[in-house]
C-alpha cells in the first residue's frame, strides 16, 4: 500500500466516529484535505479496493449487481476497515518472497 492510500485512510479515520468507524464526506472535501485531485482520490480508493480494504459503503446496487457508493449532491459513506494484519498487494504472478540469503557475517 502506498503513502497516498495510507493518507486517505488516516484522513477518514480522523473524521470517523469512534464507535462505528463511519464518516460522510464528499470527494472534494477528502481530496482537499489530503492535497490530491479528485481523480487521484478515485485512483487511490480503487487501489485500496484491490488490497481488500475499500472504505466505501454501498448505498444501492445497480441492476447488474454493481455497487453505487454516491450520487450527485450526496456525500459518500465511509467505514474504516479493521486492519488486523499487514495488507499485502494482490498477487501478480511469480514469487512474492525474496530468495533467502544465508549470511555468516554480522
Amino acid at each position: 500500500m502506498g503513502p497516498t492510500e495510507r493518507l486517505v485512510l488516516v484522513a477518514l479515520a480522523e473524521w470517523a466516529d469512534a464507535d462505528d468507524r463511519t464518516c460522510w464526506r464528499t470527494a472534494a472535501e477528502l481530496s482537499g484535505r489530503i492535497g490530491i485531485s479528485e481523480e487521484g482520490l478515485r485512483k487511490s480508493i480503487r487501489k485500496l479496493a484491490t488490497y481488500g480494504v475499500d472504505p466505501r459503503v454501498p448505498i444501492a446496487f445497480k441492476d447488474d449487481g454493481s455497487p453505487v457508493f454516491a450520487y450527485r449532491g450526496r456525500a459518500t459513506t465511509f467505514r474504516i476497515p479493521y486492519l488486523t494484519s499487514a495488507v499485502e498487494p494482490p498477487p501478480k504472478g511469480g514469487s512474492a518472497v525474496p530468495p533467502f540469503r544465508s549470511s555468516t557475517a554480522c
